[in-house]
């Protein structure tokens, strides 16, 4: 993985794509209904995003330590803000105005 190594890359992917699967299904089960395409794409975005940032600056990863760490919390990090996205999208799609959506119903005067 040091030199750009595809095969490399590939073998790394195969290897930790189980745990890194696992990790994410886990962790988007505690936070709503995990899709397996979802949990797929998650890991499959974390590891490109990692190889991408690889290549553009390998010394970011110098001192990265143990990869499924690494992963573990790349995954993590990714699964909260795709949360709050989703979170943020469906507030933003409740009618204003009406009680329990979030503001406060208007006062009428009797």
């Amino acid at each position: 993985l040091q030199a750009g190594d595809r095969e490399a890359a590939n073998e790394l992917y195969e290897r930790l794509f189980p745990r890194m699967r696992s990790c994410a299904l886990l962790l988007m089960g505690e936070r709503g209904r995990a899709r397996p395409d979802e949990v797929d794409d998650i890991v499959q975005d974390v590891f490109a995003d990692v190889l991408v940032r690889r290549a553009v600056d390998s010394a970011a990863f110098a001192g990265a330590g143990d990869l499924r760490r690494y992963f573990a919390t790349a995954i993590r990090h990714l699964v909260i803000t795709r949360a709050r996205v989703r979170k943020r999208h469906r507030e933003e799609q409740m009618p204003s105005g009406r009680p329990g959506c979030g503001r406060r119903a208007p006062r009428t005067i009797d």
